[in-house]
């Protein structure tokens, strides 16, 4: 009878498994009708930066340095991805990567809020090895933001240590893509950034100290989730197939 109740108690344990497996699959599945958090990460070394990077004539980027690309593509920094298509709780190592990522227009200060401004376009990357977008490695999120009439901005309180990459579609364009799923607007992207070497500024008409400032970042990109039909019909039927399964065995253990 010990035996046939430790059956049974290893079935429960199986359907719970399985159901939560369900919940899982139906997150995927409807998460094509409404913008989630596609992707939510963090910095794993305090020794990697982002360097903001103002040329002292009206130009400032964004450059991420401590791992070379297998390639010799750009370098990059490493992560941890902590939400995953909408699937919180994860980790998941990475590397982030910044692609040309430029200013494109003059640093402005609101008087009204003491910000510090600038629109910026460029490409960021979250791979499973170093190197950016042309690099090797599984493309776990690539996000593309351009300067448009309403731009995507570098921005922060002035002569603070914190900064935010914001941008948002719509009004703006940010493009999704991952090797995973297909992903459409509404997207927006908040890349915070903290630990400045040096408090934000604007200088020769761009923002920064002439020279480089460092920085460590973190934060969610969003956007509609639609899965691949494969994805679906694997999601789908792999939870029904667990579900059903586990129900016979548990009927049949207790009969």
């Amino acid at each position: 009878m010990r035996f046939s109740n430790h059956k049974l108690a290893d079935s429960g344990r199986f359907v719970r498994r399985s159901f939560l497996f369900a919940c899982l699959a139906s997150l995927l599945l409807g998460s094509s009708s409404k913008a989630s958090t596609v992707l939510d990460f963090g910095q794993i070394n305090a020794g990697d930066n982002v360097t903001l990077h103002n040329n002292g004539a009206g130009v400032s980027t964004l450059s991420t340095a401590g791992n070379p690309s297998p390639d010799g593509g750009p370098l990059s920094i490493a992560v941890d991805i902590t939400t995953f298509m909408g699937a919180p709780g994860v980790n998941i190592p990475a590397y982030m990567t910044f692609v040309g990522v430029t200013s494109t227009g003059p640093a402005s200060y609101n008087v009204a809020t003491n910000t510090d401004s600038q629109p910026f376009s460029g490409t960021i990357e979250f791979s499973a090895l170093p190197g950016g977008p042309s690099g090797p490695g599984t493309n776990y999120l690539t996000a593309v933001f351009t300067n448009a009439l309403f731009s995507p901005t570098l921005s922060g309180a002035d002569l603070g240590f914190l900064a935010t990459l914001g941008a948002t579609q719509p009004p703006e364009s940010l493009v999704l893509t991952s090797d995973y799923a297909l992903l459409g607007p509404p997207t927006s992207l908040s890349i915070g950034f903290t630990n400045l070497s040096n408090a934000l500024t604007i200088a020769s008409g761009s923002l920064g100290i002439v020279g480089d400032t460092t920085m460590q970042a973190g934060g969610p990109i969003a956007g509609k989730i639609v899965p691949e039909p494969s994805t679906f019909a694997i999601a789908g039927l792999g939870a029904l197939g667990m579900i059903g399964y586990g129900l016979r065995r548990r009927k049949a253990l207790g009969a």
